[in-house]
């Protein structure tokens, strides 16, 4: 049964935004708690709108919000 278990797995959900781990079942949990790729949002507020992980988002707010 513990095979059976191990052999479940699913892609992460953060997928779109990066991710390519494919955890087992019982390890899901776990890597969404420390999925680098989860998503962030803009500290900008909703009039910006991105959407992306952390990454991602440090280049967004260099490039779309710097201040020189």
């Amino acid at each position: 049964m513990e095979r059976v278990v191990d052999a479940v797995r699913a892609p992460c959900p953060h997928a779109p935004y990066g991710c390519d781990a494919v955890p087992a079942y019982h390890a899901r949990e776990d890597h969404l708690l420390a999925c680098p790729h989860a998503p962030c949002r803009c500290p900008a507020g909703e009039s910006c709108g991105f959407v992306g992980s952390t990454a991602a988002l440090l280049k967004h707010v260099g490039a779309a919000h710097h201040q020189g």
